[in-house]
């Protein structure tokens, strides 16, 4: 998934430059911690604007300071050295961060590890004018044309 955003964010950058990339993030509580440190400082070494959201339907068994704390601390592990912004679900994140993108003058990539809300996060998209990219064709093509 990070070499397909990456290909991407390559491809829309300016200037040859590689476009800025947020990662949206949340795992399941019932994930090992070394998974979810892993996650995390995969995460950290890979994007520039690392947000966390939180999956409360799925801490099985964790607190969610223990599943968000074992995430940043992988984070830190990876080098993050940034604030990580913690939102309530998906649509919430997804929300902000374009939000805060449509502001900015440059093109920026986001990605969502999306597990919890996919209707939720449709709507937003469809709701703001967007188009998600769910089909495999459409996104090889986006991978292979670069935007």
């Amino acid at each position: 998934l990070l070499d397909v955003v990456d290909a991407i964010a390559k491809g829309v950058g300016v200037g040859g430059k590689r476009a800025p990339v947020s990662g949206i993030v949340g795992l399941a509580g019932d994930r090992p911690d070394d998974t979810l440190r892993g996650v995390g400082k995969q995460i950290a070494q890979r994007v520039d604007r690392f947000v966390q959201k939180e999956m409360l339907h799925y801490l099985r068994g964790r607190t969610r300071e223990s599943v968000l704390g074992e995430i940043r601390a992988g984070a830190l592990e990876g080098g993050w050295k940034g604030k990580i912004p913690v939102y309530g679900d998906e649509p919430e994140a997804l929300g902000a961060e374009l939000d805060r993108t449509e502001a900015a003058t440059a093109t920026e990539v986001i990605f969502l590890l999306c597990h919890e809300d996919r209707e939720g996060v449709y709507k937003l998209i469809a709701d703001r004018g967007l188009k998600p990219v769910d089909d495999p064709k459409d996104l090889a093509a986006l991978v292979t044309s670069g935007g």
